[in-house]
């Protein structure tokens, strides 16, 4: 990619692309919404209204087409440090989305409840433990748990950790993973993606398999 557009206006945060040709003023330095707008807004939305100004604000898409589609607008023109500062700051928004509506503590009871209560799970335990097991037997996107509550669609269930990494490598819905933003809870959530298990292996031999099992955990749930 060109690397001959890197001066940016400066209202834009340094490493913070924007497109060229659009005009800084302080209309699009601090766009304003109504209230209601603003208090809900996600991280990922305001990661998307500061490389489009109010005028040209896109409606809502689901958070990895509109990111890719961003890529394709902006390949020509932007350098490879303004590609790789959109995606930290993409991924950042992410991360900072699911600690918002679900928590960072894994062991609160509120937070597994709510997880159970979105991944639409009947007889939700008020035990911390019970809702653990229960939520760790799904095999679900983390970046749908987070488009979720803004999309209003429902999350996938997949019947294997085989079939989530299929489905993961096919969207391209990787969740960022040693986010500095994550929590305990998102952490303990993260399943192996690059190389999923075919099936759950003996009790025997998961000890064996503990350090090869954090080595490969990759971004979803």
């Amino acid at each position: 990619m060109s690397s001959d557009s890197k001066s940016k206006p400066s209202h834009v945060k340094r490493g913070s692309p924007l497109k060229n040709g659009i005009k800084a003023n302080k209309e699009s330095r601090q766009p304003r919404a109504p209230k209601q707008a603003q208090k809900n807004r996600t991280h990922v939305k305001a990661f998307f209204d500061s490389y489009y100004p109010r005028s040209q604000r896109r409606k809502y898409k689901p958070a990895m087409a509109q990111f890719r589609q961003l890529e394709q607008e902006h390949g020509e023109s932007w350098s490879k440090e303004d590609l790789d500062q959109a995606r930290i700051d993409f991924k950042n928004a992410l991360t900072k989305d699911f600690n918002d509506f679900y928590g960072t503590d894994e062991n609160d009871l509120a937070s597994w409840q709510k997880l159970c209560t979105v991944l639409n799970l009947g007889n939700i335990p008020n035990e911390l433990e019970s809702c653990r097991k229960l939520v760790k037997a799904k095999y679900v996107n983390i970046v749908d748990l987070v488009e979720t509550p803004y999309s209003g669609e429902p999350v996938e269930h997949f019947k294997s950790e085989a079939e989530l990494s299929a489905y993961t490598k096919r969207t391209g819905k990787y969740f960022p993973r040693d986010n500095a933003n994550a929590g305990n809870l998102l952490q303990y959530l993260l399943r192996r993606i690059i190389v999923p298990r075919q099936s759950e292996p003996h009790p025997r031999r998961r000890r064996a398999k503990k350090n090869v099992d954090q080595g490969t955990k990759s971004s979803v749930l």
